[in-house]
């Protein structure tokens, strides 16, 4: 992974729910979330945050709030230690098919999702980010 910094987004923290990071808009009442790393193979969106956080930060009148939310961190750890692009998109469960009836809390992608379950009250509109490996990029 070349030049990418990603610890800014992976040391966020919102409401006690660890790895989301949120930027306050002009308007209390519209809540994008942006949700990166559903898969811990696609990392390339914590720098697509970076560049979005970049745009936000000169808009002069932005108006909705916007949640970065990082879902997969284990996934994703364990993807840094093996870089390999084609493991560890989960390790336990998909998080795409993950609903509020998963009841199964030794699954490292339900303990994530009952962590994020603690400010879906906040949720509006939700774009989850997906990417394929290519190459060894």
């Amino acid at each position: 992974m070349k030049n990418l910094n990603y610890e800014y987004y992976l040391n966020s923290e919102y409401n006690w729910v660890k790895w989301v990071t949120k930027i306050q808009g002009n308007n209390l009442w519209i809540n994008l979330w942006i949700i990166a790393l559903t898969h811990g193979n696609e990392y390339v969106w914590l720098k697509v945050f970076e560049r979005l956080q970049e745009q936000i930060d000169s808009w002069l009148n932005f108006k909705w709030n916007i949640y970065f939310i990082v879902a997969n961190i284990d996934a994703f750890n364990e993807y840094i230690k093996q870089n390999n692009p084609y493991k560890y998109r989960f390790l336990d469960k998909d998080m795409n098919r993950i609903s509020k009836y998963e009841y199964n809390k030794n699954i490292s992608e339900v303990k994530r999702f009952e962590q994020l379950k603690n400010i879906f009250d906040e949720l509006d509109v939700v774009i989850d980010l997906h990417s394929l490996p290519v190459g060894d990029e």
